[in-house]
């Protein structure tokens, strides 16, 4: 593939009872189900000739629009699940309970 993208499993949980409609007429009921998914982890394997579509002049520019410029232009992308412990770290109490974690982690193998 010319880029791979690192996916994790995240499942989310609805809190309420879904209720499923035909027209007005109630067709079946779901106790908080649980819908999964696989997100972006945020860990990327690319080929270096698909970096020559980022911009130069400071515009901004997500890695995921290098994963669909590559598809638009027919370049196989694929994904790669990971399994092992992984956090989003984007928000600073995520960034914290990664660090407490490490912490942890670290502590054991002393």
């Amino acid at each position: 593939a010319a880029a791979t993208m690192c996916v994790r499993e995240y499942d989310f949980r609805v809190p309420y009872g879904v209720v499923q409609l035909e027209g007005a007429r109630i067709s079946g009921l779901v106790e908080k189900p649980v819908h999964s998914f696989f997100v972006n982890a945020g860990i990327y394997v690319v080929e270096p000739t698909l970096l020559d579509d980022v911009p130069r002049d400071g515009r901004q520019f997500h890695m995921t629009h290098l994963f669909e410029n590559a598809r638009a232009a027919g370049r196989d992308t694929a994904a790669f699940p990971i399994r092992e412990y992984w956090i989003d770290i984007g928000q600073v109490d995520e960034l914290e309970q990664a660090h407490r974690d490490f912490s942890l982690e670290f502590d054991k193998t002393r």
